[in-house]
């Protein structure tokens, strides 16, 4: 009995090794599909830097709060949601001067930023550079551009349809080539070692403090360029003699 079962275990991995062996072996043909749209931004993000320099750790503080309070209370005044102001990057250093070699503490320096995200308009991002030029918080101004969630999920999708669809095509012309055909797809590799996030635009507009800006003036600079988004897709065809 102890025999028939080892003879009947063996047959069962005899048959395992040969269905692996031909999976291994069948005629197959792997082709990388791709797809790329550019878009305009849909979103920006204003930061407002705050710095401050005082001689004892407290009036640095101090002077930093009061700064930001001041300028959360000018964006709010032109109808910014308090909600969506986002303080960050606070962090107070000795100040500490260099002269030929020899150093000098000079009191303390201080920074925070204060960042607010909204959807792309020329008019509601000239009237956030206008509050912070104007306010008595006088901080420094830059600006980014980039994709909302929403905006991107939707476009993520149409890339993955779309490089699925250039994959298959390259396999149809491919076999069709070569006189053979394809049949099912035997594997779909996606999103290994990807990285297809947008990076923001970035525009610098700290020397804006000293003027605020008309809306009839040259603001071509404030016209975002298209962001570019690309995927890939690996897929593996059967190929039918």
């Amino acid at each position: 009995m102890k025999k028939l079962i080892k003879y009947c275990f063996l047959v069962v991995l005899f048959f395992g090794s040969t269905n692996a062996y031909s999976q291994d072996n069948m005629s197959k043909i792997i082709v990388k599909g791709n797809a790329e749209i550019e878009t305009l931004p849909d979103e920006t993000t204003v930061r407002f830097d705050i710095l401050s320099k005082k001689m004892n750790y407290a009036d640095a503080v101090d002077d930093l709060n009061k700064r930001i309070n001041i300028l959360v209370r000018d964006l709010s005044e032109q109808g910014f949601d308090k909600k969506e102001l986002k303080t960050s990057n606070f962090r107070v250093n000795k100040n500490v001067v260099y002269n030929r070699g020899t150093r000098t503490d000079s009191g303390y320096v201080g920074t925070q930023s204060l960042e607010i995200t909204f959807n792309f308009t020329k008019e509601k991002l000239l009237n956030a550079i206008n509050t912070g030029t104007g306010s008595e918080a006088e901080p420094e101004i830059s600006i980014s551009f980039g994709l909302s969630k929403e905006k991107r999920r939707s476009l993520e999708d149409e890339l993955i349809k779309s490089s699925v669809n250039d994959a298959r095509l390259k396999a149809e012309v491919l076999a069709e080539s070569s006189g053979v055909e394809i049949g099912k797809v035997m594997e779909i590799r996606y999103g290994i070692n990807e990285n297809n996030f947008p990076q923001p635009m970035r525009y610098e507009a700290a020397s804006m403090r000293s003027a605020s800006m008309d809306q009839s003036n040259e603001t071509s600079q404030m016209n975002p360029d298209n962001i570019t988004l690309a995927k890939e897709v690996i897929i593996t065809f059967e190929i039918v003699q």
